[in-house]
């Protein structure tokens, strides 16, 4: 199957069908279920992108708006979670299209400052490659317990703006996405 053959959707949450919040939920559960991840309370997402190949979902990226703060100064982010691809249609760069086509959406559409994701250091390379770069702050978000964070995870930026990422803790004012 060609790249090409990829058709991108976006749709705000509240627009997705049954049928579609069903398999979204489906494709967490498989992909983050057994993880650390599934210890966390997350945010609800504000927009999906959903990638299919002849009618069928094959890739997800997910999109929330959010105001954070850096070093106390508010910051317009559009946090990117819930990257999935199924397993059979992966290393096709179907995640990747996803992910150029959330940055076009943040930049044109959302007006956000920077897009912002939490990933593990073995995901660095690939959003890299797409522009990404690591904050190098400390992050915290909400949880039941309190402000917390991630102790093993890597939070990138990517510039939407033209300005450049601020210095100082990273407050995501929320539950992570």
């Amino acid at each position: 199957m060609l790249l090409c053959d990829l058709q991108l959707e976006i749709k705000a949450t509240d627009a997705l069908t049954a049928e579609e919040h069903a398999y979204i939920a489906s494709w967490m559960r498989q992909v983050w279920g057994s993880t650390d991840a599934a210890n966390y309370k997350w945010s609800e997402s504000d927009w999906h992108i959903v990638g299919r190949i002849d009618g069928k979902p094959v890739t997800h990226v997910e999109i929330v708006e959010r105001i954070g703060t850096v070093n106390g100064q508010p910051v317009k982010l559009g946090g990117i979670g819930g990257v999935t691809t199924l397993p059979e249609w992966r290393r096709c760069g179907f995640a990747s299209t996803a992910l150029q086509r959330a940055a076009t959406f943040m930049r044109e559409e959302l007006r956000v400052e920077f897009g912002l994701l939490i990933c593990e250091r073995e995901m660095v390379p690939l959003y890299r490659r797409l522009g990404w770069e690591i904050a190098d702050a400390p992050l915290v978000f909400e949880q039941s317990s309190g402000k917390t964070s991630f102790p093993e995870a890597v939070a990138m930026v990517l510039p939407c703006s033209g300005k450049e990422f601020p210095r100082g803790v990273i407050d995501l004012c929320g539950l992570p996405w």
